[in-house]
């Protein structure tokens, strides 16, 4: 029986090296399959003065900007990694362009979300390319070529943007 006790353990030694070694890549700051950056957790401190304590924040989930609620006590558009649902689906494709009586800005209104946080293009789960499509309205924004957004804060490639898109003229 001690060797049974000895020899599992012992046996284990190399997997959970290399499971702990894995893992660490996501939990370590800036690297490529990192879930938070400097510059996104500098950002996310900042949230609390920039929004008010019910402002809810569109986000991406896929690129860590659903930490909103866990860093800066913000409501997010979604928590967890996922599909979104109607009409959420329809704001985080098109608030970027989203014009007064487009789909975007109803679900908007419907949501209370006055805000886009964009974290940018990578993804937790790095070989993932559909919520890039999926969520093309808060995430990569291009202030230049998306008028419905105007930057409020930026912290080098993380950005909280205002939705304007939807105000009347």
């Amino acid at each position: 029986m001690l060797v049974l006790a000895v020899a599992v353990p012992v046996s284990q030694m190399g997997s959970l090296t290399r499971t702990t070694q894995e893992v660490k890549r996501y939990y370590a700051w800036d690297g490529p399959e990192s879930i938070l950056g400097h510059d996104e957790f500098e950002l996310l401190q900042e949230l609390g003065r920039l929004t008010g304590p019910g402002d809810v924040v569109a986000v991406n989930p896929w690129n860590g900007g659903s930490l909103a609620w866990a860093v800066a006590e913000r409501p997010v558009t979604q928590y967890h990694v996922e599909d979104p649902e109607p009409p959420l689906d329809e704001l985080v494709a098109g608030i970027d362009t989203a014009a007064p009586g487009s789909p975007a800005c109803a679900a908007a209104e419907e949501l209370g979300v006055e805000w886009v946080l964009d974290f940018g293009t990578q993804l937790l789960v790095p070989w993932a390319t559909e919520p890039l499509e999926v969520y093309s309205g808060v995430t990569g924004v291009d202030p230049a070529a998306d008028p419905g957004l105007a930057p409020v804060a930026r912290e080098g490639g993380a950005v909280l943007y205002e939705v304007v898109g939807c105000d009347g003229p």
